[in-house]
């Protein structure tokens, strides 16, 4: 399990209002509004990548997914590379 510093809790500290409306918007069953803010949620590089590793690249791009910390931690051309595993190491430096 990766753990995280407090800088880096602080990047997702704007998920937790996206949070609560996606659990209300699961809640009430409504599926586009639960699209529409897991698409806004800042998710964890690791996560971006085991997606691009299972979905594949295209998929991540589809999806409209908030890719800003893959971006950050892996780089601006992280989706296009091939190089998955050496991506990966970036995360246990």
């Amino acid at each position: 399990m990766i753990e995280y510093t407090k800088e880096e809790l602080e990047r997702f500290a704007p998920n937790d209002p996206v949070l609560d409306k996606l659990q209300e918007a699961t809640e009430r069953g409504d599926e586009e509004a639960e699209i529409r803010y897991f698409r806004q949620l800042i998710l964890p590089a690791v996560s971006l990548l085991v997606m691009k590793e299972t979905m594949g690249a295209e998929w991540v791009v589809e999806q409209r997914l908030n890719t800003s910390e893959a971006v950050r931690v892996f780089g601006e051309d992280w989706l296009e590379r091939d190089d998955n595993d050496e991506l990966a190491k970036r995360l246990y430096v």
